[in-house]
């Protein structure tokens, strides 16, 4: 009923032509005007883990069919001691063994007089990926260094997150800073 109203519109304010050749180009208009973004989106997310060690520890996956996608992730991350003055450096990255997006953060922990000190920050990620086989996207992270801990210093991914986006086409760009 809709479409008929539609026709009706269309004889109405175009003079000329046969109802056919309207039709025809509103067909082609549909066919113009039809979205051509995403085919489909994956998202995880994850409460984190504890983590120490050079060893990079997974905190968050999505398996992903093959296809074109556009890739983030977030790490909320906490550190804390409770006897020493700690500086820190945590690396976390996002990949599928790959492509990667590696991210540092650094900090310092400051042992106060009420017994503990904790540091916390957070680490963005973005990757573009084509695979042509099922692939899984990872959310890893690692205690690349530690000074004055007295084994009492913890490091924590509080939140971990991917979101993936299927794609039709990834285009590669480039930009020269400055």
């Amino acid at each position: 009923m809709h479409q008929g109203r539609l026709e009706a519109h269309l004889e109405s304010d175009r003079p000329g032509g046969s109802p056919r050749d309207q039709r025809d180009e509103r067909n082609q208009w549909d066919e113009r005007n039809q979205p051509n973004g995403a085919a489909a989106a994956f998202e995880t997310s994850d409460l984190g883990a504890t983590f120490s060690g050079t060893t990079f520890t997974p905190m968050a996956s999505e398996s992903l069919p093959a296809g074109k996608y556009t890739i983030t992730g977030s790490v909320g991350l906490s550190a804390e001691d409770t006897q020493t003055t700690t500086l820190f450096q945590e690396q976390c990255e996002l990949a599928d063994g790959d492509t990667q997006d590696l991210n540092t953060w650094t900090g310092e922990t400051n042992y106060p007089a009420f017994g503990i000190d904790t540091d916390s920050g957070g680490l963005s990620f973005g990757i573009a990926l084509t695979t042509t086989a099922t692939t899984t996207v990872s959310l890893s992270c690692g205690d690349v260094f530690t000074s004055g801990a007295t084994g009492s210093f913890a490091t924590e991914a509080t939140s971990a997150e991917i979101s993936a986006v299927q794609v039709n086409s990834l285009t590669a760009t480039t930009s020269t800073p400055g």
